[in-house]
């Protein structure tokens, strides 16, 4: 698993470094970072979602009902947080949802959060991650989603309008393959897990979207354009890396969860701000910049203080 952990680590790294190479030496413009973003979407993280679901476990779902529910209630404060924050700040309409979904989105999942999962809690962490992350398409799709079209409408939509607005774009394609994917699960359809296994079909889409998803970073990456808003990444850390995890202790305090589930959730609510945080600003024409600012600058200070030094006491208390 060490070498597997290296392997998509690497992916991540030489994909964002090829993007960005691609834009200075003219090979790719910008602007083609939507595209990338958009088929890692469509194409890879669409099967993927429905694969993932299938797949689980549903009994053991049942039992760990709260990692999803604490999860996507902890979201859900921070992105209400984020927006207050960013109307202190009195930043432009643009920034307003970009900075709010820095503040909310995570990495979790296959780029981040479950390797780590995996590392430090082993199999039965990387499992319970999976559960944990059920709640994310639709938080993604059913709330970020129509957030965005609210932000770039020209004109005032009702709720139900930016609800199915989002809904009818092919860009919240996973929502319905997750669907998909549960309606198989509890019907008990069988998940075809050997001859998965033999083409390694879901490592593939996984790698897949690994490569778009990160050379659409890179090309969105413009690092003359990251000083304005360095001011505030750095508060974007402190929302990360300091209030995310406060709210977590505070929840699974008050919810009384204890055990892996506990360990999970501390683990997961210390990552750096999420590659979804970067396609919605990307995909809805709101500001790029900043959310790729605070995508690179939270995951420098991840990596160099966080990881090493925070999270290996941290997701046991």
């Amino acid at each position: 698993m060490t070498g597997q952990l290296f392997f998509y680590m690497t992916v991540l790294a030489l994909s964002g470094v090829a993007g960005y190479t691609a834009r200075r030496l003219g090979w790719l413009q910008q602007q083609r970072a939507g595209t990338f973003l958009m088929l890692a979407i469509v194409l890879f993280e669409a099967p993927l979602g429905l694969f993932a679901v299938w797949r689980l476990d549903m009994q053991k779902l049942g039992a760990a009902w709260q990692l999803p529910a604490t999860g996507f209630l902890a979201v859900l404060i921070m992105l209400v947080i984020g927006f207050m924050l960013a109307g202190a700040l009195k930043l432009h309409r643009p920034q307003v949802p970009s900075f709010a979904f820095s503040t909310s989105i995570s990495n979790i999942g296959y780029t981040l959060g479950g390797f780590l999962a995996l590392a430090f809690l082993g199999q039965d962490g990387l499992g319970s991650q999976f559960i944990y992350a059920v709640y994310w398409p639709f938080f993604i799709f059913l709330v970020i989603f129509p957030i965005c079209h609210h932000y770039v409408s020209t004109t005032r939509l009702h709720p139900a309008m930016l609800l199915w607005k989002s809904l009818t774009d092919l860009r919240s394609l996973p929502i319905y393959m997750v669907t998909i994917g549960i309606l198989l699960n509890v019907t008990g359809v069988a998940y075809p897990r050997q001859l998965f296994e033999t083409i390694r079909l879901p490592e593939a889409l996984l790698t897949g979207g690994m490569i778009f998803s990160y050379l659409g970073i890179g090309l969105s990456t413009v690092f003359g354009a990251m000083r304005p808003y360095l001011r505030q990444s750095l508060i974007i850390c402190l929302m990360k890396f300091a209030a995310t995890p406060l709210l977590m202790f505070a929840l699974v305090t008050l919810f009384d969860i204890g055990g892996l589930s506990r360990n999970v959730l501390m683990l997961l609510s210390f990552m750096p701000s999420g590659i979804y945080s970067v396609m919605a600003a990307t995909l809805f024409g709101l500001d790029r910049d900043l959310t790729v600012t605070n995508f690179l600058v939270t995951h420098a200070v991840f990596f160099v203080v966080v990881l090493p030094f925070v999270l290996p006491w941290a997701i046991y208390v």
